[in-house]
């Protein structure tokens, strides 16, 4: 009874170890990209041209982001909702140096 305890006492022990280990980790992962974009990011504004979409002007910079992931975050922050038209200025933020 009482080695059945303390292997369950360990195996919350490390559980409570991994699980802090996972956090910390996903904390300096967010601190990093951060840090990193502080330093080495700046915002772009971009006049829409003709036959433009989002797909093909995202091509042109460099970015930390997965493309889908980056085109998202774009709509959001320029508030995009039907097809971008030609003189369209949108912000394209966070392209790095």
């Amino acid at each position: 009874m009482k080695n059945k305890k303390i292997i369950i006492n360990k195996i919350r022990c490390l559980f409570l170890l991994a699980l802090m280990f996972i956090f910390t980790t996903a904390v300096k992962t967010v601190n990093l990209t951060s840090y990193l974009c502080q330093n080495n990011c700046k915002n772009v504004y971009y006049i829409v041209s003709e036959n433009d979409n989002l797909w093909n002007i995202v091509d042109n910079y460099q970015y930390n982001y997965e493309k889908r992931d980056y085109i998202d975050k774009i709509i959001k922050l320029n508030n995009i909702d039907n097809q971008l038209k030609p003189g369209d200025i949108i912000l394209i933020p966070d392209v790095l140096n």
